[in-house]
């Protein structure tokens, strides 16, 4: 019996992490929930690569499990992971190229890396500008950076989560480290906001199955909701409140 239910349990959590999976892929919250925009930009930047250049490197920081491993390896992309967390804290299969190095300092040359990859966190970084002044050190020029981090969101990663980040700040921290912002794109609108408030504030609905029975539909209708109303601003001549922003910078010249 005690067999049963530790299998059932598994089986459980197996699913729950599927299902996480495709729910970030359908919500504007996660960079996850716009993998064709990011795609489309490795596209981008993809031209004329080959994997056998040497410096033909995307690097993934912070970047753990490698979610973005495939869609830079389809754009002829070298990439690997740097987190500072050591391999050996994971339980989960890593990717084969990963790296533990701090992002304040990294193990890389000047001018070596033809783009670099960081999502959701920076807000975790006790220097944010030396952060942003590191990765344009490393890459090369007119190199690209796709980072994503949060204007609102729960205090979370305890104790390290510093900052939070309107576009105008992002915006200028990509100026002084030398970057061109080619665009920003933000993670959500009100609706979404309004989602992540219930979310964080009543943990006990986060667990497998009561998740997906109200907070995947909660999240889902607030995207739609988003979608029409305020993201497209036909309504509404203001920025929009939004969770956090994706900001596409190129290293100048």
């Amino acid at each position: 019996m005690t067999n049963l239910l530790k299998k059932f349990k598994q089986n459980i959590c197996r699913w729950h992490n599927q299902a996480e999976i495709w729910f970030m892929q359908n919500i504007l919250i996660a960079p996850e929930g716009h993998a064709n925009e990011i795609k489309s930009t490795l596209k981008e930047y993809s031209n004329g690569t080959s994997k056998s250049d040497n410096g033909n490197v995307v690097f993934d920081i912070g970047g753990r499990k490698g979610v973005w491993s495939e869609a830079c390896k389809n754009n002829n992309f070298n990439y690997a992971v740097l987190d500072i967390t050591s391999p050996d804290h994971y339980s989960e299969q890593l990717p084969q190229n990963f790296i533990q190095a701090d992002a304040h300092q990294l193990p890389v040359q000047n001018n070596s890396v033809k783009g670099i990859l960081c999502f959701e966190m920076l807000e975790h970084c006790r220097y944010p500008a030396k952060i942003l002044q590191e990765l344009s050190r490393v890459l090369k020029d007119d190199g690209f950076l796709i980072l994503s981090t949060r204007q609102y969101w729960a205090t979370h990663g305890c104790p390290q989560d510093y900052f939070r980040y309107t576009q105008l700040g992002l915006i200028e921290l990509f100026k002084e480290a030398s970057f061109d912002v080619v665009k920003t794109v933000p993670l959500g609108g009100p609706m979404s906001i309004v989602a992540s408030v219930i979310n964080v504030n009543i943990p006990f609905l986060n667990k497998p199955i009561l998740k997906q029975l109200f907070i995947y539909p909660l999240w889902l209708i607030c995207t739609v909701l988003d979608k029409v109303f305020f993201l497209p601003s036909k309504l509404f001549k203001t920025n929009p409140d939004t969770t956090g922003w994706i900001v596409v910078g190129q290293k100048k010249q």
